[in-house]
């Protein structure tokens, strides 16, 4: 069962601080923070914290930020995606693309997406829609659709 706790700040500081000393207290995997108006010098402290104890920091901002510094690892844009209109119980669905990895060269033939992904509400995990996951070399050694293990809060 995974365990969330909301904490209501007063700006970008206060964010960061709260998150910092989460992410040091190895009491959570990971740390979702509203990033909206955060610095270099801010996005460096949370990238320290999170190495240090050995977490993730997730750091959310808005879209009109996205050439703002920051010292994240990478930088993804994530969007609202059209879920089939038939689809008898429809599933959200996102399109994630990779805007930035720092000190790494992409991999031949790996694209940067942007990928299409669905909630699965009974699992909380997010797949891959069929159209992207069955091109050739998608599949996993056991024939299934590629799966991202992330946790809903």
């Amino acid at each position: 069962m995974a365990a969330s706790i909301l904490i209501d700040v007063a700006g970008p500081r206060e964010a960061a601080w709260v998150a910092d000393l989460v992410l040091r207290s190895r009491a959570f995997g990971a740390v979702v923070v509203d990033g909206r108006g955060m610095d270099l010098i801010l996005t460096r402290r949370l990238q320290l914290a999170a190495e240090g104890g050995a977490g993730l920091a997730l750091v959310d901002r808005a879209a009109r930020e996205v050439d703002a510094l920051s010292a994240a690892g990478t930088r993804w844009m994530v969007r609202p995606a059209p879920s089939p209109a038939l689809a008898p119980t429809p599933r959200p669905r996102s399109a994630v693309h990779l805007l930035r990895r720092k000190g790494l060269r992409p991999a031949p033939g790996c694209a940067d997406g942007p990928w299409t992904v669905e909630l699965d509400r009974a699992t909380g995990a997010l797949d891959l829609v069929p159209g992207v996951a069955d091109r050739p070399g998608a599949a996993t050694r056991e024939g299934r659709r590629p799966r991202l293990s992330f946790t809903t809060m």
